[in-house]
């Protein structure tokens, strides 16, 4: 997210300059970008993979559009994605999305991804060893974080 700020600020600012207007930006509301915390993602995309036999990592664990990025900057932290089956065209926040989520399909696909994201919270609290490996990533992803 901030890389984009930092390009898009400037257009603001030659809008506003342009039209003989005043900008002001109140950044006090803004959400961090998400931070998915490596081992969790891996554990639950393993758990998806070994029982269900396919899981798009890249979409459903690597990113998502939500205002919890904030939270990953706190605490080791995963919010995954997942999909449901519907329509052409059928995507979030659809009429045909809002239809197809009542199917039985997609009860079973929310269930899948539920019992995964159970078992890794699960582990967490039961393998030390694990723990140790989310509070490791945390700490790596914060390092990162620091030198970009």
């Amino acid at each position: 997210m901030q890389e984009t700020v930092k390009r898009v600020i400037p257009c603001f600012e030659a809008a506003a300059l342009a039209t003989g207007c005043e900008l002001k930006i109140d950044r006090s509301g803004a959400t961090g970008d998400l931070r998915q915390n490596k081992a969790l993602g891996n554990e639950v995309a393993n758990i998806v993979l070994n029982k269900h036999g396919a899981i798009d990592y890249q979409w459903g664990i690597s990113s998502a559009s939500t205002d919890f990025g904030n939270i990953t900057y706190a605490l080791p932290s995963l919010h995954p994605g997942f999909a449901i089956p519907t329509v052409v065209d059928g995507g979030n926040h659809t009429l045909a999305f809002a239809k197809a989520a009542a199917t039985a399909e997609a009860h079973k696909a929310t269930l899948d991804v539920s019992e995964a994201l159970a078992a890794t919270g699960v582990r967490v609290l039961i393998d030390d060893d694990f723990f140790a490996k989310v509070q490791q990533t945390f700490k790596e992803d914060q390092i990162l974080r620091e030198q970009s």
